[in-house]
């Protein structure tokens, strides 16, 4: 499906009135609109039947330019799913914080859904990039989804295991959620192959690279355990290494929700 440029549409549907009064030319308006197999089949019955009036021409024209979908908002569910998985994510890591003293059970609970909470905040973050670039390329835009979702419950089923939460294993979880992360710079090489000359691809790889910043920076905040490392005690009630993580997981979730903004604008105007 091509999209309709609204200047022309206008001009056509000008010249649309001016021919179909009079002359009974039934054709003028059909050959702006959408090149769908309706729109095909509509301008086919119209040749045949010129007794038809400039009025029914015109709301056949009008219908399918509708019933195309070309002018209507893309979906929204991959954005709405991005922003579900952050509030998740949050909603769980301050669930664990709030909780896990209840007892050693609650915290064993807890802190599995604080794993899978992270988990869901990457994964989600794959669905705006990939849905909104990969908009006319099916094939494409399943790979990517399927094998990050694939990837995101492969983690959540190895984060449930008792030794993932030993203390020795602290750069293991790191390096998982690392790369779980890093396999993004896949869908945005590819984008960046594809449409590195729009400008919307630009942009939101400028917030990606910003989100992935933030990220890591977090990541090795968390598993270095600085700065309490260095001045132990000093940190214990504000400035410590986990608030420091959660501070830049929010910063780069927020660069990441105006790339989906972006995105949005992109594919309302430019759909396949």
């Amino acid at each position: 499906m091509v999209p309709m440029e609204t200047s022309v549409i206008h001009s056509a549907t000008s010249a649309g009135l001016a021919n179909c009064t009079g002359n009974g030319d039934p054709m003028v308006l059909m050959a702006s609109y959408s090149t769908s197999g309706a729109a095909v089949a509509m301008q086919t019955l119209l040749r045949r039947n010129v007794s038809v009036s400039g009025e029914t021409d015109l709301a056949a024209a009008a219908a399918l330019s509708l019933l195309s979908g070309e002018h209507g908002p893309v979906e929204r569910w991959p954005f709405y799913t991005y922003l579900c998985g952050a509030m998740f994510c949050l909603l769980m890591s301050s669930g664990c914080h709030l909780l896990a003293c209840h007892s050693e059970h609650a915290s064993y609970v807890l802190l599995r859904l604080d794993y899978a909470g992270i988990t869901g905040l990457i994964v989600t973050s794959f669905y705006p990039l990939v849905y909104y670039t990969f908009l006319c390329d099916p094939f494409s835009r399943t790979l990517y989804l399927g094998s990050i979702t694939v990837f995101g419950a492969a983690a959540v089923a190895v984060s449930l295991l008792p030794v993932f939460e030993a203390p020795e294993l602290r750069w293991a979880r790191a390096a998982l959620f690392v790369c779980m992360g890093a396999s993004g710079l896949v869908p945005i090489v590819h984008k960046m192959l594809v449409f590195g000359a729009r400008p919307e691809a630009v942009v939101t790889t400028g917030y990606e690279v910003a989100m992935g910043v933030l990220y890591l920076a977090g990541v090795l905040v968390y598993a270095t355990r600085v700065p309490e490392r260095w001045m132990p005690g000093r940190f214990d009630l504000v400035g410590h290494s986990h608030q420091l993580f959660h501070a830049l997981v929010i910063a780069g979730a927020y660069a990441h929700y105006h790339a989906g903004l972006v995105y949005l604008s992109w594919r309302d105007m430019d759909k396949c």
